[in-house]
């Protein structure tokens, strides 16, 4: 049964792993999660979802729907897998995220989307605010579960707090803000947008700085709930190389350190709750 169960403002959602892109690497977050006492809420797949196959992709949202866990699928339509974007190749263009840039692109996603919602998924991370507003709108209509949660990626950019409201009015459910954002600016975030989740980065891909958020993570989990710690990307060198058997042990094993270091504010603030509409989990 689909749960449209909303939050209150004091509810600490739980732990975001992103780049979990096979059924393996979701078989081992899970194990690994169990045998640290991670209370991952939520993972990511980020490299295109239908260019996993399609048994795998369903042995996955079913595993996940076992384990009440959420799971976020991304669209394979992007400029850096298709040959008449030559534009965004160039150092400037590469500036400009992953932004669709024709109309029937953008009803390629549209289309991609719901098959993963046919397949039950109710999770998708969005680069294009376009997407975003067809999604909602389909969703408004009843053309889609009303369940299905929208997130916007860092790639939308998302900086500020007007820019949070315009993503949230096109239908964004979950805001990524950019890595380096300061509390003070990610409240400002929050107080506009005061009844969706923000999904917070704590540490960086080495491509995206490398850098480990420690001692603010105390700070996120008081100020900036409904939250997600979005976690665990510091010994990734970048989305694309994956969970390995060698990379993923080393994540967790990080995001567990991150948790032990903010361990006081947790357990004053106390456990994620046991569902939420925000995680996603499939519906299967």
């Amino acid at each position: 049964m689909e749960s449209n169960t909303m939050l209150s403002q004091a509810d600490f959602l739980g732990i975001e792993v992103p780049s979990i892109n096979s059924l393996k690497e979701l078989q081992g977050l899970i194990k690994m999660a169990k045998e640290l006492d991670i209370p991952v809420t939520q993972v990511n797949e980020v490299l295109g979802a239908s260019l996993i196959p399609k048994t795998e992709l369903k042995e996955m949202l079913h595993l996940c729907a076992e384990e009440g866990l959420g799971i976020t699928l991304s669209t394979t339509v992007r400029p850096e897998y298709e040959s008449d974007t030559a534009f965004y190749r160039t150092p400037w263009g590469r500036e400009q995220g992953r932004r669709i840039n024709a109309p029937d692109k953008l009803q390629r996603a549209f289309d991609e989307t719901v098959r993963f919602i046919e397949m039950g998924c109710r999770g998708f991370i969005i680069y294009d605010i376009g997407l975003a507003r067809l999604l909602d709108t389909a969703r408004k209509q009843g053309e889609i579960p009303s369940a299905v949660i929208i997130k916007a990626s860092t790639h939308c950019g998302i900086t500020n707090y007007l820019s949070a409201q315009i993503h949230v009015e096109n239908g964004v459910d979950d805001v990524i803000p950019m890595h380096d954002l300061s509390l003070s600016a990610l409240q400002s975030i929050r107080t506009a947008i005061p009844d969706v989740a923000m999904s917070v980065i704590t540490d960086t891909y080495a491509t995206k700085g490398g850098f480990v958020r420690l001692f603010d993570v105390p700070g996120f989990i008081e100020k900036l709930c409904p939250l997600f710690l979005k976690m665990g990307n510091s010994l990734q060198h970048d989305p694309a190389s994956g969970a390995s058997s060698d990379s993923l042990p080393a994540r967790m094993r990080r995001i567990r350190a991150i948790l032990d270091a903010s361990e006081e504010t947790l357990v004053k603030i106390g456990q994620p709750p046991k569902e939420s509409r925000f995680y996603a989990v499939p519906v299967v």
